[in-house]
């Protein structure tokens, strides 16, 4: 009962890492924005990213750079709201 209640409490978005949200990207295709966070970063982080940059996504890289998926407001509020 006591770990129940710590994890209704615990602030989603400061643990879940945008991997765990982000919309894999189509071979071929682009990420719309340029405003990118690396795969670890946690989703209070991208979300504070967005907002600062006004952009409507954020290209989520690997750690050689190479973009591997896209993370809109709605995919954060998703996994935040929905448990990933």
């Amino acid at each position: 009962m006591h770990i129940e209640n710590f994890v209704r409490e615990v602030n989603r978005g400061r643990v879940i890492h945008v991997e765990a949200a982000m919309r894999p990207l189509a071979p071929g295709r682009e990420a719309a924005s340029r405003d990118a966070v690396t795969v670890g970063t946690t989703l209070d982080d991208a979300m504070k990213r967005l907002v600062a940059s006004g952009a409507a996504e954020l290209a989520i890289t690997d750690a050689n750079g190479q973009t591997v998926g896209t993370l809109s407001p709605s995919d954060i509020v998703g996994a935040m709201v929905g448990g990933g």
